[in-house]
Formats: structure tokens, C-alpha cells, sequence
């Protein structure tokens, strides 16, 4: 009894992994490229860019670029907090120093 037989009349590399196994297709892509980054083989998937010929990527790969992201929005989150918590606490010192020119002029003034 004999195995399935690949067809080898095809354009397409049919004895390569990533073409019998359709979750190593290449992404679809969607969203703005330059075209000189289509001619020059760069490809996206959400905001990274990689080579073509690391293409297609894998569930695996997709879901650590997620990961990245995931983590990019939360540092981008963390640093807008630490300046706003920056931005208060120059506002409190400014207020207090405000208060000190005010009782040291109030002080000025009865003298």
C-alpha cells in the first residue's frame, strides 16, 4: 500500500513542512507598508516588522509577538502613571513653596 504522493508540478515547495501544515502559512497582511519594504521582503504582523524569509510564522511565534505587545502597552502605562505621579508632585512642591513666598511676604509686610 502506498503513501500519499506529493505533486512536485507545482510552483509551490509541497515537501516543505510550513506547506502541508496551514498554521505555518504566512499571516495575512494587512495595513500600510511602504512599498519599498515590499520590495525589499519585510513583512508585519501588528506593529513588528521581520524578513520575509522568516516567514511564515508560527502560532508560538505570534503569540510571543502578542506577549511583547501585551508588555509594551503596560510599560507605556507605567510610565504614563510615573509621570503623572512626577507631574503631581511637582505641582504639591510648587503649591508649598507658594505658600512660603506668601507667609514670608504676609511676615514682610507687618513688619
Amino acid at each position: 500500500m502506498a503513501g500519499p504522493s506529493l505533486s512536485t508540478t507545482t510552483n509551490d515547495d509541497t515537501s516543505s513542512p510550513s506547506a502541508a501544515d496551514p498554521s505555518r502559512r504566512p499571516p495575512t497582511i494587512t495595513g500600510t507598508a511602504p512599498d519599498d519594504d515590499a520590495d525589499a521582503g519585510i513583512l508585519t504582523y501588528q506593529s513588528y516588522r521581520y524578513p520575509a524569509k522568516l516567514a511564515p510564522l508560527t502560532p508560538q511565534e505570534r503569540s510571543l509577538l502578542d506577549a511583547y505587545a501585551a508588555i509594551r502597552s503596560y510599560e507605556r502605562e507605567a510610565a504614563r502613571i510615573r509621570a503623572e505621579e512626577a507631574k503631581r508632585r511637582l505641582e504639591e512642591a510648587d503649591e508649598r513653596y507658594r505658600a512660603k513666598v506668601r507667609e514670608r511676604e504676609k511676615g514682610e509686610g507687618v513688619d
